[in-house]
């Protein structure tokens, strides 16, 4: 995917560690000596120093710093290529299945469960635009509802109000009341009461993020 001027620069003010505003941002050179065109932008920043950007066809942007190791536009785009090669070998080795079962200890699971989390974790494995990573925050959170109507059954609500279907964390809660009763398990309910609210605030806000990266979502 090819950018424009507008993408670089936004792309290096996000990065920054400084907050630094782009001066200028040209593209300095273009190669297709692998059958892609990829090129290189010369960028200056106000506070942050000066960078090397590559991007191109189907060839993830990433950003060089001029003052470290990447003194030319030719090294940095060397390096870049090298990099995306052995990122694609480690994703043909990659398989959805292993990675769901690495995560979940090999527990059984729902089988609409583990199926979803497989399209998961391959959507993170290949996502690139902000729209591929909201779309993988919408998915997470409907996991995580059908994760609650799972395990959840109506006579756990002891008061016999039933929360409503999409209702995730009150579900758990019910959930954690009914399994785990007693003051001797208070630390406990409370401990995964948090995890499961801030699971649910996490992909919530995946799904309304304005910038989302994978190093964001990763976790996920």
């Amino acid at each position: 995917m090819k950018r424009t001027f507008e993408d670089v620069t936004k792309y290096v003010e996000l990065e920054s560690q400084n907050k630094c505003k782009v001066l200028s941002a040209k593209p300095e050179y273009k190669f297709n000596d692998l059958g892609m065109e990829v090129c290189v932008w010369n960028v200056k920043t106000d506070n942050d120093g000066d960078w090397w950007v590559v991007e191109g066809d189907e060839v993830p942007m990433n950003l060089y710093s001029q003052s470290a190791y990447y003194f030319g536009a030719d090294e940095a785009y060397s390096f870049h290529m090298g990099l995306m090669k052995r990122m694609r070998v480690e994703q043909e080795k990659f398989s959805s299945e292993d990675f769901v079962r690495g995560v979940t200890l090999g527990t059984d699971i729902a089988p609409q469960l583990f199926r979803k989390l497989k399209n998961v974790a391959q959507l993170i494995d290949s996502a690139h635009e902000v729209e591929d990573f909201q779309s993988i925050g919408v998915q997470c959170r409907e996991i995580l509802i059908e994760l609650g109507n799972y395990i959840y059954v109506p006579d756990m609500a002891t008061n016999g109000e039933q929360p409503q279907k999409s209702n995730f964390k009150q579900k758990v809660e019910l959930f954690l009341q009914f399994y785990l009763k007693g003051s001797e398990n208070s630390d406990y309910r409370s401990m995964i009461k948090k995890l499961t609210e801030s699971t649910w605030e996490y992909a919530c806000k995946i799904t309304h993020s304005s910038k989302a990266t994978f190093y964001e979502h990763h976790p996920v």
